[in-house]
């Protein structure tokens, strides 16, 4: 039974013999009813306020989910940029192994390439020895052969070689010049 303040302050009791005093009962139910009236505003309040907490709370509650939710994505999230990072740093690290073996075998084959270069130049240079050598040995031996046939002419001729090397120079005449000059 819901009972107002203005209820209670209307309420008429029927009169009895050696009853309550009218006044101080009417009182008391002023008293009384006003009270209630207080407290059922309070009540409505409270009630407003409870209904405006759990509004608040559902509202808590979903951005709580809606939370809960965005950080098991970001987890989740997380967690696969770490998978595609270790993936990536794998291919990356695979990739450079890769690079340096081949590097490796590029710059072994350059050095096996200089060696061979280096081997065949030594060869050039000794067959050019080989051949600058023969060259002197064989300019040597004509030397020798022109000296043999100019001491052969000098004695037909009666010259003395070793004085004409004091003669100068300029007045001896090649035996080019001479062949030409007799022929004229």
């Amino acid at each position: 039974m819901k009972l107002t303040g203005t209820e209670i302050q209307s309420q008429e009791f029927p009169q009895k013999w050696r009853g309550y005093s009218k006044l101080d009962v009417n009182a008391f139910l002023q008293q009384v009813g006003d009270a209630v009236d207080g407290m059922t505003r309070r009540n409505e309040e409270l009630m407003d306020r409870i209904a405006e907490l759990e509004s608040n709370v559902k509202k808590v509650e979903e951005r709580e989910a809606l939370l809960e939710h965005s950080l098991q994505a970001i987890n989740d999230l997380r967690g696969e940029m770490k998978e595609r990072t270790d993936s990536l740093l794998k291919a990356a690290q695979s990739e450079a192994k890769a690079r340096i073996r081949q590097a490796e075998e590029e710059a072994n084959r350059i050095r096996e390439e200089a060696e061979w270069s280096v081997r065949k130049v030594r060869e050039d240079v000794e067959s050019l020895e080989i051949a600058r050598q023969r060259a002197l040995e064989e300019f040597v031996e004509f030397l020798r052969s022109q000296h043999h046939a100019l001491e052969s002419e000098a004695d037909r001729l009666g010259v003395d070689l070793p004085h004409l090397s004091n003669v100068d120079i300029d007045n001896i005449v090649s035996i080019n010049k001479r062949a030409e000059g007799d022929e004229a």
